[in-house]
């Protein structure tokens, strides 16, 4: 997949991402039982890894329904979340259910805030973007002195899942061609430190019959699905996540603010 390949209408986007599956996050205990819930709490155990035992304010940048900074919210960090379109933002509101945080609907790059955050967390959003040192410079004034960088992109490039989407006969989003090293690159030349930097998540999202295209999956094999993933994701260990660029979706990338 490139940069050029088909994709689907950037205006269908919000309205595609929004409906597939409202409610994201599981409670203590709770087990996954579809694979985004799958992939969602993976992704929550990696991050909260990477957030700093002194941090007390985030900031969610394409927050969408605010997955993430839900997490975030139970580790009793003040969380802000900002989405460009209203539609995300109202989704987000009742993702959280009356947990106190701040929904901010406008456009990172023009927005300023009062106070700077000790964490800054930004989920398939990259990708999307043309101007993006101007948004890691953004990003580098709105944290603190050594403030934290945490960020998943899925760059326009071979995975599992366009092998996926390619079966399905699939149309993707448009991507951009941004690959580890020139996000690692960038990040350093907008006074970023990397912390870690890896190709992440070898799990694809299977959300149609195989062989009726045109269904969505059932329950029943959704559920076989994501029972598979959590077997492998025992077998393989805490990093679970963690692949080779050939199987990767996508990558995550940790930096710290140069002091």
């Amino acid at each position: 997949m490139t940069e050029n390949s088909t994709c689907v209408d950037e205006r269908t986007f919000g309205q595609s991402w929004s409906v597939a599956e409202n409610r994201l996050n599981l409670e203590p205990g709770q087990i996954p039982v579809t694979q985004r819930q799958f992939v969602a709490l993976s992704l929550w155990d990696t991050v909260r890894s990477f957030v700093p035992a002194t941090c007390q304010r985030s900031l969610e940048i394409g927050a969408g329904r605010g997955t993430l900074s839900r997490y975030l919210a139970t580790l009793g960090l003040d969380v802000t979340l900002v989405d460009i379109e209203e539609q995300a933002t109202k989704l987000a509101r009742g993702n959280f259910a009356g947990i106190p945080a701040t929904f901010i609907t406008g456009d990172i790059y023009s927005l300023s805030f009062e106070k700077p955050f000790d964490l800054v967390v930004s989920v398939g959003l990259m990708e999307h973007l043309e101007d993006l040192p101007g948004l890691l410079r953004k990003v580098n004034t709105l944290l603190k002195p050594e403030g934290r960088l945490i960020s998943y992109n899925a760059p326009a490039k071979w995975s599992t899942q366009s092998l996926i989407n390619w079966i399905y006969g699939r149309l993707d989003y448009k991507r951009v061609h941004f690959p580890l090293k020139s996000c690692v690159d960038m990040l350093r030349n907008t006074r970023f430190n990397i912390v870690e930097a890896f190709w992440y998540k070898p799990y694809p999202i299977f959300n149609t019959e195989l062989l009726h295209r045109d269904k969505p999956i059932l329950a029943s094999t959704e559920r076989f699905i994501t029972a598979v993933y959590c077997h492998l994701a025992r077998l393989r260990g805490r990093n679970h996540m963690k692949t080779n660029r050939l199987l990767a979706i996508g990558y995550l990338v940790v930096a710290d603010k140069s002091s």
